[in-house]
């Protein structure tokens, strides 16, 4: 689902949801199976919920086009069930 970068070909916002659309699977998964582009897909949400400092069922990923199961691209939507607060997520170190 990303350019040569690693990064999502296009991201849009529009009325708080992000957009995105990719033409590489960076897992190098096309044309394999659904369920390894979800399980792939989860990750990225686990890390958008710790990168925002929310909890996983305030964030909803879904994936409506797939390169995994033969489709032109990759499509999906990022949303946030809750407003996010002032709060900041709490720095922590991997080796601590």
């Amino acid at each position: 689902m990303t350019n040569k970068a690693g990064l999502p070909s296009t991201i849009e916002m529009r009325d708080g949801i992000a957009y995105w659309t990719g033409h590489h699977c960076p897992f190098g998964i096309e044309n394999t199976y659904r369920a390894v582009c979800e399980a792939l897909m989860e990750m990225d949400r686990q890390i958008f919920c710790a990168l925002l400092g929310v909890k996983t069922d305030t964030l909803e990923f879904t994936i409506e086009k797939s390169l995994a199961v033969g489709d032109d691209c990759c499509q999906g939507r990022v949303r946030l069930l809750q407003p996010l607060t002032d709060a900041k997520p709490s720095a922590s170190r991997v080796d601590e």
